[in-house]
């Protein structure tokens, strides 16, 4: 019977070892599949880091953009802003040329008058030069045909 018992526990030795062994064995692939895993999550995390660092650099580029369309919205806003004052200018100019046109049509008016007072004074000085003519012509013919009845007499 001892032998039977020895015989059994030896089988339960081997039992023990080769289980042992498994466990070693999986163990030794559970470390080996746990080290795996390690590098694959420091891949990812080096991915990760890598995502992080373009991400920032994405966010440097945006500021950038934000920054030059705040200057382009800056400019835009000057440029509005010049063009409003060019626009007053111009309706100022529009006005005054509005007040000289209209100054300018009472000149003409004015002109118009004064041309017409002197074109009637002109017609009327040449209607009393030829009268003075027409007066001055008669008179040389009597002076003549008295001129000549004293030299008859």
């Amino acid at each position: 019977m001892k032998e039977d018992r020895l015989d059994r526990i030896e089988e339960m030795l081997t039992s023990i070892i080769a289980m042992v062994g498994k466990t070693n064995s999986i163990q030794q692939s559970m470390e080996n599949r746990l080290q795996g895993l390690e590098n694959r999550f420091q891949g990812l995390e080096d991915r990760i880091q890598g995502l992080e660092n373009r991400m920032q650099g994405l966010e440097n580029r945006m500021q950038g953009l934000e920054d030059r369309m705040q200057g382009l919205e800056n400019r835009m806003q000057g440029l509005e802003d010049r063009m409003q004052g060019l626009e007053d200018r111009m309706q100022t100019m529009e006005n005054t040329m509005q007040g000289i046109i209209a100054e300018q049509a009472e000149i003409r008016k004015e002109n118009e008058i004064r041309f017409n007072k002197i074109d009637e004074k002109i017609d009327s000085l040449l209607a009393d030069q030829d009268h003075i003519w027409e007066k001055a012509v008669r008179n040389e013919r009597e002076i003549t045909k008295i001129k000549r009845h004293l030299d008859v007499l």
